[in-house]
């Protein structure tokens, strides 16, 4: 007799709607935080999630009077997890209203296995999928098209993080990563890392992630 898969391992997915506003930032985070509380990549969706929702919120026309914008998570647990925002169209002008902002795609792109943008002549959907192991098992030195670790100018971000006026210990907390993983980046010119990790410390700074990894493009992509 056939069984049925256990029920922790079934496809789950969830739609939700908030109003297009910053103030419902917040309430996406909260709201992913519960759904992914056995994802170990949990941070790191949650990190994109919100980029794309200030995006949305903040530079769509879901920030028009009575908009809103929609996410959509698709989890699989054990394999990936994917990530859906909609907003309602308009026009993306975030690094040109906001210069001193950190860009969320480059963000997007350093963190999620793929991602892309569809746009149509009403909504626009960016969506993201990332692996959910915690620990990526693929060898820098594989002979697949994508790495996992990148090397960061030790230099550029100690420098970045002065001019923020940010000790140690402050940009480590901002980024979650611990102060000896940030102390040795610091230290070494050419340190390798995990993507995620500069992700996080670009995040934590407002700055893209190729300001303090300059190959991540390449690495990643």
């Amino acid at each position: 007799m056939h069984s049925p898969a256990p029920r922790a391992l079934a496809l789950r997915t969830t739609s939700a709607i908030y109003p297009g506003n910053a103030e419902h930032i917040s309430a996406v985070r909260a709201d992913l935080r519960a759904l992914l509380a056995d994802c170990p990549m949990a941070d790191d969706v949650i990190l994109c999630a919100s980029e794309l929702a200030a995006n949305a919120a903040l530079h769509s026309d879901s920030r028009q009077p009575g908009g809103t914008f929609t996410v959509r998570t698709m989890i699989s647990p054990g394999h990936y997890v994917r990530i859906d925002v909609e907003d309602q169209g308009g026009l993306w002008e975030p690094a040109v209203s906001n210069p001193d902002r950190h860009h969320g795609l480059d963000i997007l792109c350093a963190l999620a296995r793929d991602w892309d943008i569809e746009d149509d002549q009403v909504n626009r959907t960016v969506w993201a999928v990332f692996d959910w192991a915690s620990v990526v098992t693929v060898s820098r030195h594989s002979q697949g098209s994508r790495r996992w670790t990148v090397v960061v100018d030790g230099g550029q971000l100690r420098k970045l993080r002065r001019q923020h006026g940010l000790a140690r210990k402050e940009l480590a907390g901002r980024a979650g990563i611990s102060l000896h993983t940030l102390s040795r980046l610091e230290r070494q010119q050419n340190a390798s890392c995990r993507t995620r990790t500069v992700a996080r410390l670009a995040a934590a700074l407002g700055e893209e992630p190729s300001s303090i990894a300059p190959g991540i493009g390449e690495h990643t992509h």
